[in-house]
């Protein structure tokens, strides 16, 4: 996440102002345990996927971008350690790269279903949600 102008509020005055309504990113690092529903016609090249996610926060860090150079904060306190949402997932599968192995193009789309703020950081309600793509090269198979 980006923000435009946050402040650092530590117990240094002289810290906290030279990160005054400066640029800040909010690095999220999430453990995620997607379980997939598939469906694949035997002779298409494209398999559908939809489940549940659980997400388990393992590190969250706010980035202040001042002046004087980066500061670097725990945020992990303000964030729910968990998340829980739906997930959807279109794959393509190349089967003719090598005999026996293929190589699978998704496209995934997820939805968070809680806050992510655990505290009053936001007055509203901030879910997390993401598109990502991924390739997976399964390349041991049962014949």
């Amino acid at each position: 996440m980006k923000f435009e102008n946050l402040s650092l509020n530590t117990g240094s005055s002289s810290l906290n102002s030279n990160f005054q309504n400066v640029p800040t990113d909010l690095n999220l690092n999430y453990l995620d345990i997607p379980i997939l529903f598939s469906y694949m016609n035997k002779k298409g090249n494209f398999k559908y996927s939809i489940g549940p996610q659980f997400s388990f926060l393992q590190s969250a860090n706010m980035v202040y971008f001042g002046e004087e150079g980066e500061f670097t904060e725990n945020f992990k306190s303000n964030m729910n350690s968990q998340d829980f949402g739906f997930i959807t997932d279109i794959a393509y599968i190349l089967k003719d790269f090598k005999p026996n192995k293929e190589i699978h193009i998704h496209l995934r789309y997820y939805y968070g279903w809680n806050d992510a703020f655990s505290d009053a950081f936001s007055a509203n309600t901030n879910r997390s949600s993401y598109f990502s793509v991924l390739l997976s090269f399964p390349f041991i198979k049962s014949k």
